[in-house]
């Protein structure tokens, strides 16, 4: 039977650190995935029997996902708790959208996109809070690690210089001392 072989340090960094951007990815991609589907749905609606102008629910999607992703960018200026941002976007989105279902069947694909941008904004959120509170918590225990005991390159080039450094301060120290010896204590 074969033995599991057991990851170093360094392969366990570097995939919580993969996690961690795909996390942040995701973030920013999730309220992206409503609108290319809706548009792909509604295409013909909207761009062969349109004309020049595009309709309302072209506009309205647009505008939504543009808000959602400004909004998931600015959720750590806008206000200070950050993690509230995004949730409270979400909701704001799914009550416009399910208020503009019950308006008219004219406004249903308004509000279907807003719900389903709602509702993208909501998984934002989750991804960010998986990826804030759970994977770089885990990011920054493994890099501590990989730094302190320099176990990839980088690392340990930064310790060689810092351990060369130290030799050339002992070595500089040490040329004091035997210069004062050496002179008597006039220098």
């Amino acid at each position: 039977m074969k033995q599991k072989k057991e990851k170093t340090t360094l392969q366990v960094y570097k995939k919580w650190k993969r996690i961690s951007l795909g996390l942040r990815a995701g973030t920013i991609l999730t309220p992206v995935i409503p609108m290319v589907v809706i548009t792909a749905i509604n295409w013909s609606d909207w761009f062969n029997t349109a004309g020049v102008s595009l309709p309302i629910g072209f506009t309205a999607l647009l505008a939504s996902t543009i808000g959602a992703i400004i909004g998931i960018l600015k959720s750590d200026t806008v206000l200070k708790k950050k993690d509230m941002v995004l949730l409270c976007l979400g909701f704001v989105f799914i009550v416009l959208g399910l208020v503009n279902l019950w308006l008219a069947s004219l406004i249903a694909q308004v509000g279907w996109i807003f719900f389903w941008t709602g509702l993208s904004c909501v998984g934002s959120y989750i991804e960010f809070t998986i990826e804030e509170k759970a994977v770089k918590p885990r990011v920054a225990e493994y890099k501590e690690l990989v730094e302190t005991y320099a176990l990839d390159p980088k690392s340990a080039a930064k310790k060689q210089r810092k351990e060369k450094a130290k030799q050339e301060a002992e070595q500089k120290a040490q040329q004091e001392v035997e210069d004062k010896e050496k002179f008597g204590g006039l220098i």
